[in-house]
C-alpha cells in the first residue's frame, strides 16, 4: 500500500504529541550537524526503520527513545555490504582442480558435480558454474542480520538442479562427484528420489515454485535456507571473508547487462554515537518472470462473492458473483524502496470478459474498478479505491479486451495503471495479491498450482518484473568496546535502584510471520518483549543474560497485521524498564 493510502489507514500512534515534537527537533538538529560534517543527505542518519528505508512496512512509530539526562548510548544503525563475485584460477575458484577423466567423477576433482566447469555467461547445459566472493568481514561492532546470494540464472524444464555453498551441497543433482573433499555437508537428494526431511531442496523447490523455466531470472537466495539441514550458520561461512559457490547441471550463471557479477548481500547492524560514513553503491539490475499461486496469501479474499482459481474459472465457465484470486511471491531487492526503479511490471494471461457486469480488480488492497461497479462487493481487504485517473487507465486496458466471452491474450500493465511508486509500495509487502471480478470472468491456467510437482507446467498468469536498484554502503566503525562484542557487562551495584535506560528500539527483518526486535540499554539487563495484534499482552521468554545489546525474535505472527510491542529490560537488582508501545506490520 502506497504512503498516501497508508496515512488514512494506520491506527492511532501511541506516541504523545510532546514526544513527537521532541523527537522531530532532535532529528532536525542531528540532520543539521551531519550536513555540516559533509555527509550525504539521509545517508547514515539514525533514521527509523520504516516503509521508506527498509523493504516492507516496518516500525510506524520507529523513533528512538531520548534520554532525559542528555547521555548518548549510541544508535543501532542498519548497514549493508554488497560483494561482487567473480571467477579465479584455471577453473573459476582459487586453488581448485578439475580432472575430467572418469566422467569427472574423480578424487582429483574438487568440484561437487562431474560436468566440466564453465565461465559465467556460458549457456552450456550439464555443466557447473563456479565463482567466489572475497571480502573483509567486519572484525567487531557488527551484528549480521540477513545474508543473500543474488544470481542471474536460467534453468531448463528438468528437475535436477543443485548448488554448492562453502561446503554445503544441496538441491537435486542428476549426478555427483562423491570423491570431492570440498563437500562437508551433502544434504542433496540424488536424482528424483523421494523427499527426505533430512535433505535440503530449497534451491530447486524455490525455482520450481516461483520462476518460469527457460527464462533468465534474478534468484534471491537466503543463505539461511541454503544452509538448512546442517549445523552451519551464515556467520560460520561468512566470517572468514571467503565464500566459494558452484551452481550445477542446467543452472548457468549470466553476466548481467551492465557486467554485473553474482552478488553477496550482507545486511547487518552496527552501533555508533555519531553518523556513519556512507556512499552509494553501484546500480544493479533485476529481472524476473514469476509463476502465480492460487488463492490469497493472507486468507482474506478481496471480494465477497465466490472465490475461484484460474483453472476453475477457465475449465468450468463463469459463476455468478465470482472472483478469481491469485498471488505471486515476487520480491523486490532488499534496499530502500526509494532506491528501486521499476522498469516493467506486467501480467501476461489469457482472459475472458462477458458483456454483463462491470469489471474490477484489487491489487494488494488497492481497488481498481470500471465506472459503474458496485464497490460494496469489495471486502474489508480492500484498503482504498482508485481515483478517476486510475479508472481511465483501467478503462484503456478493458478497451483492448472485447466483451464477447471469448479467449483473448492480454497484458495487464500494472505500472501504467497504478504508477511505479504505488507498485513499489505494494511489492514491498512481500507478496502481490491480484483479484478479478465482475465482467472479468476467466483467467487461463493449464493446471491448478496445488497440483504442481517438480516441473509440472503451469501456464499463465505470469508476472514480469524488471528494474534497477542501489543502496547506501556505510562503513562499520572500529570499536572493540562495542556492546556487539558480547563482553559481559559489570553487575549493578548493591545500592542501585535505577532502572535501565533503553534506546534505539527497532523492529527489523520483518516477514509475514516473524520479526526481530532490538534495542540498547545503558547497563547490563535482561531481554523480553511484550507484543500483540491489539495490545502487547503476549510475552516472549525472559532472557536473563545481562547484556547492553538486546535482540529478540518474534515467531508465529499472522501475515499483514499490525503488532504493538514493548521492550522489557531488568538489571541484576531487579530494576525493570518497560518501554512505550511501538508498532510494526508484518508482510503479506
Amino acid at each position: 500500500m502506497d504512503a498516501e493510502t497508508n496515512a488514512t489507514k494506520n491506527p492511532v500512534n501511541p506516541m504523545s504529541a510532546l514526544s513527537r515534537l521532541k523527537t522531530l527537533l532532535a532529528g532536525l538538529i542531528l540532520a543539521f550537524v551531519f550536513a555540516l560534517l559533509g555527509g550525504a543527505s539521509g545517508c547514515g542518519m539514525a533514521i527509523p526503520f520504516s516503509a521508506e528505508n527498509k523493504l516492507g512496512p516496518a516500525t510506524i512509530d520507529g523513533t528512538d527513545e531520548v534520554r532525559s539526562d542528555g547521555g548518548n548510548l549510541g544508535t543501532i544503525y542498519p548497514v549493508t555490504m554488497i560483494v561482487q563475485g567473480g571467477q579465479a584460477g584455471a577453473f573459476g575458484i582459487t586453488g581448485w582442480n578439475f580432472d575430467g577423466t572418469n566422467g569427472g567423477v574423480n578424487a582429483l576433482n574438487d568440484f561437487p558435480f562431474p560436468g566440466a566447469p564453465i565461465p559465467i555467461g556460458n549457456l552450456t547445459t550439464d555443466r557447473q558454474t563456479p565463482f567466489e566472493f572475497s571480502y573483509t568481514y567486519p572484525p567487531n561492532n557488527y551484528q549480521l542480520g540477513e545474508a543473500h546470494l543474488i544470481i542471474d540464472t536460467q534453468r531448463d524444464n528438468s528437475d535436477t538442479e543443485a548448488i554448492f555453498v562453502d561446503g554445503v551441497f544441496s538441491g537435486r543433482p542428476p549426478s555427483v562427484n562423491g570423491s570431492s573433499t570440498r563437500v562437508s555437508d551433502a544434504v542433496y537428494i540424488l536424482g528424483l528420489a523421494a523427499a527426505d526431511p533430512t535433505k535440503n531442496t530449497y534451491y530447486i523447490d524455490w525455482s520450481l515454485a516461483h520462476y518460469k523455466q527457460g527464462q533468465k531470472n534474478t534468484f534471491d537466495l537466503n543463505l539461511v535456507d541454503l544452509l538448512n539441514k546442517t549445523a552451519k550458520t551464515p556467520v560460520d561461512v561468512l566470517n572468514d571473508g571467503y565464500l566459494p559457490v558452484v551452481t550445477g547441471d542446467d543452472s548457468p550463471v549470466f553476466q548481467a547487462p551492465q557486467g554485473q557479477a553474482p552478488l553477496l548481500v550482507l545486511k547487518g547492524y552496527t552501533i555508533s554515537k555519531t553518523p556513519l560514513t556512507c556512499s552509494a553503491s553501484s546500480i544493479f539490475t533485476f529481472q524476473n518472470v514469476y509463476l502465480h499461486n492460487d488463492g490469497n496469501s493472507t486468507g482474506n479474499p478481496a471480494f465477497t462473492g465466490t472465490q475461484v482459481a484460474p483453472f476453475t474459472s477457465w475449465a468450468g465457465g463463469p459463476v455468478a458473483n465470482q472472483s478469481i484470486e491469485i498471488y505471486y511471491d515476487a520480491q523486490l531487492p532488499r534496499v530502500d524502496t526509494a532506491n528501486i526503479t521499476v522498469a516493467t511490471a506486467t501480467i501476461a494471461m489469457n482472459m475472458k470478459r462477458s458483456a454483463t457486469g462491470f469489471a474490477a480488480m484489487v491489487v494488494s488492497g488497492v481497488g481498481v474498478d470500471e465506472a459503474g461497479f458496485d464497490r460494496s462487493q469489495g471486502s474489508a481487504a480492500v484498503e482504498s479505491w482508485s481515483d478517476a485517473n486510475t479508472q481511465a487507465r483501467f478503462a484503456a486496458f478493458l478497451a483492448g479486451l472485447p466483451a464477447d466471452g471469448a479467449a483473448h491474450a492480454v497484458t495487464l500493465d500494472l505500472k501504467t495503471i497504478l504508477g511505479a511508486s504505488v507498485i513499489r509500495g505494494l511489492m514491498a509487502q512481500g507478496k502481490l495479491n491480484i483479484a478479478f471480478t465482475g465482467s472479468l470472468v476467466a483467467v487461463q491456467s493449464a493446471e491448478t498450482t496445488a497440483n504442481r510437482a517438480l516441473s509440472h507446467p503451469v501456464s499463465g498468469p505470469e508476472l514480469s518484473m524488471t528494474g534497477t536498484y542501489f543502496t547506501d554502503i556505510c562503513a562499520v566503525p572500529d570499536d572493540p568496546t562495542s556492546p556487539l562484542q558480547d563482553g559481559a557487562p559489570q553487575p549493578a551495584g548493591l545500592g542501585d535502584h535505577d532502572s535501565p535506560v533503553v534506546s534505539s528500539i527497532q523492529a527489523t527483518e520483518i516477514t509475514s510471520s516473524t520479526a526481530v526486535i532490538q534495542w540498547l540499554s545503558d547497563e547490563g539487563s535482561s531481554s523480553q518483549v511484550a507484543y500483540g495484534v491489539g495490545d502487547p499482552t503476549t510475552l516472549t521468554a525472559n532472557d536473563t543474560t545481562m547484556t547492553t545489546f538486546h535482540r529478540v525474535t518474534l515467531t508465529g505472527l499472522q501475515p499483514y497485521k499490525y503488532y504493538y510491542y514493548q521492550v522489557r529490560s531488568a538489571d541484576s537488582n531487579g530494576n525493570l524498564t518497560i518501554s512505550g508501545a511501538k508498532l510494526f506490520r508484518t508482510l503479506r
